[in-house]
């Protein structure tokens, strides 16, 4: 196993050599209708698959950085994604919140961190963040009660303005019946 001195020698030395590396880009980049970023040169006379001196550097195995610093952060840590609580483990010493992960979630993980000890790499102050995020929950539950009144006042009135218009309407049947009725009993008194 490797010992966290050897660890933190490794990513200083990782530190320089990024420092000297060069950025690799491919032959053609200067032309408008080739992108960025590294693609090997295939052609046969092509001078940075040739090697030739004022010339691309390519990317070789030269340039890697040592082996023990590998897949670690600036600080020497590993990086371990975490997207619930049960992923939590106290020899991880290090982790970082997976970014779909939702706030609620979130702040399971950042409690559960703390009681373990771990340092949490994507967030800077976790105590800030945990108040911001509870008032904003707290806020959002508040909105959502006074939507859940508001829809429910609404159906209360939406209801009334029914029953109103169906007593109008029984109402209204009632007098044409009515009306109907002594037309008919007039027609039937002339008739005779």
């Amino acid at each position: 196993m490797i010992n966290e001195q050897t660890i933190k020698e490794a990513v200083a030395l990782r530190k320089t050599q990024k420092k000297r590396k060069p950025t690799f880009l491919r032959q053609n980049v200067g032309i408008v209708r080739v992108r960025n970023g590294w693609r090997r040169a295939r052609g046969g006379q092509a001078k940075v698959r040739l090697k030739l001196r004022s010339y691309r550097k390519q990317p070789s195995i030269g340039y890697s950085s040592p082996r023990a610093a590998r897949h670690r952060t600036s600080q020497g840590y590993e990086q371990h994604v975490v997207s619930s609580p049960s992923e939590l483990k106290k020899e991880m010493k290090a982790i970082i919140v997976g970014r779909t992960v939702g706030e609620r979630k979130r702040l399971d993980i950042i409690k559960r961190a703390q009681e373990l000890g771990l340092i949490i790499m994507n967030i800077k102050d976790t105590q800030a963040y945990v108040t911001d995020v509870q008032t904003m929950l707290q806020a959002n539950k508040e909105k959502r009660a006074q939507k859940t009144k508001k829809k429910e006042a609404l159906k209360k009135e939406v209801e009334k303005k029914e029953k109103e218009s169906k007593e109008k309407q029984q109402q209204e049947q009632g007098e044409d019946k009515k009306k109907k009725e002594t037309e008919e009993k007039k027609k039937v008194l002339e008739q005779k």
